[in-house]
């Protein structure tokens, strides 16, 4: 835990990503593949604080869907240099939503956390992510040698449990 509050890594800040895959690293190139669309594309969307029958879990279950699999939701954590974050007014388009995130991008920022977020009757917080290093499994060892790793199994350390988040 130590270590990865020292490299920066958010535990504080449970992550749900919804998806009908098992894979150990984020592959930019899959970027939208269930959805689509251009606002998915910008980078790694992930429900703050996971809910039963959130955004993660309606994502997961639209993955499964599209792409065939089983719905999940991974479990993850995150860390940020430079973070940006936008609360929704409630009238903002997907459009005006990926104009937000490109926009932070070329700022220079690095993480996008949009609060108010609605989706499918939710209204949740989500966080978008620019670099699939920035996200780990929280059971990581989080060995700073492998911090720009986009793997998030890596370093797990199996001698001690995960987090258990429900």
């Amino acid at each position: 835990m130590a270590r990865a509050k020292a490299l920066g890594y958010r535990m504080d800040m449970p992550l749900g990503h919804g998806t009908s895959r098992e894979f150990t690293a984020f592959d930019p190139s899959k970027l939208g593949t269930a959805t689509e669309t251009p606002t998915s594309r910008r980078g790694f969307w992930l429900e703050i604080n996971p809910q039963p029958g959130g955004i993660a879990e309606r994502h997961a279950n639209f993955a499964a869907e599209q792409l065939g699999g089983t719905p999940q939701v991974m479990r993850l954590v995150h860390r940020s240099d430079n973070p940006f974050t936008y609360r929704m007014r409630g009238n903002e388009s997907f459009d005006d939503i990926n104009n937000i995130v490109a926009r932070a991008w070329d700022r220079g920022f690095d993480s996008v956390t949009i609060h108010n977020y609605h989706h499918g009757g939710n209204r949740r917080s989500i966080l978008v992510v620019r670099d699939p290093s920035q996200l780990r499994d929280p059971s990581a060892v989080f060995d700073p040698r492998k911090r720009n790793s986009r793997d998030l199994f890596s370093s797990v350390n199996t001698a001690e449990p995960t987090l258990g988040w429900s």
